[in-house]
């Protein structure tokens, strides 16, 4: 599983034109904003400074008011084991281009609170932002699932009724729809489940799979990225008999 870094640096935003605005309230002392990068990557040159116990970031503030909720593109932060998840939508405010909603980004805990509080110039009580939930990983997997059902071209293993792995991939997505997931913990045993699908830049769904207790558990590697155990997939597997390990 990858794990990013985060940096954040402080800048001066320009904002002296914003006693020109007519109307409203305006902000034109000097604004401090934040530079975000992950990996290197800068991600947002105008960040509304947040906390490590913030669930949502703003990621493009409005230097003339520079409050939570007038910006734009907002990110969800939740917090799982030892981990920070950052993931590219918010579940109620629009996003621009620049974090697609199938973008997942995970941090260490530590490193995560450590950037903050260097971004920040003074400690902080190393809070976390809220528990990452069950339906947030449903919501995620909704946006993120390759849908269009005549996309598989093979499978593997190979499984004599499904050949194309289209049963499969569109099971899969059922269950994906039944409010029925839940995060698990990991099977005792798993096998790799691969299904090639027809785009124009080739993509492979690869998913390691395993029985947790009478359900089915699925990590997903690739199409859709999302490194954890999720269970509720029992009905997609119903005829996979090599899931049969005992």
């Amino acid at each position: 599983m990858a794990v990013s870094v985060l940096r954040c640096e402080p800048c001066i935003a320009e904002n002296k034109r914003c006693d020109e605005t007519d109307g409203g309230w305006v902000y034109s002392q000097p604004l401090t904003l934040w530079r975000v990068f992950v990996d290197d990557e800068c991600i947002a040159t105008e960040a509304l400074p947040f906390s490590s116990d913030d669930s949502d970031i703003e990621l493009r503030a409005d230097k003339c008011f520079p409050y939570f909720g007038e910006g734009h593109t907002y990110i969800s932060a939740r917090h799982h084991n030892n981990q920070i998840w950052w993931f590219g939508f918010h579940n109620l405010l629009p996003l621009d281009d620049s974090l697609p909603t199938t973008r997942l980004i995970i941090f260490d805990v530590q490193q995560y609170v450590r950037a903050i509080q260097q971004a920040q110039n003074e400690p902080e009580q190393p809070n976390l932002p809220n528990e990452l939930l069950s339906d947030e990983i449903q919501d995620f997997l909704k946006r993120a699932y390759p849908k269009d059902a005549e996309l598989p071209l093979y499978r593997y293993p190979d499984h004599p009724t499904d050949p194309l792995g289209r049963k499969l991939h569109s099971g899969v997505w059922e269950a994906i729809n039944n409010n029925q997931l839940h995060l698990c913990d990991p099977p005792q045993s798993a096998v790799e489940v691969r299904v090639g699908l027809d785009m124009r830049d080739f993509a492979e769904c690869v998913w390691q799979v395993g029985r947790v207790g009478d359900e089915v558990a699925l990590f997903f590697e690739a199409e859709p990225h999302l490194p954890l155990w999720v269970s509720g997939f029992a009905s997609a597997f119903r005829q996979e008999m090599f899931l049969d390990t005992d």
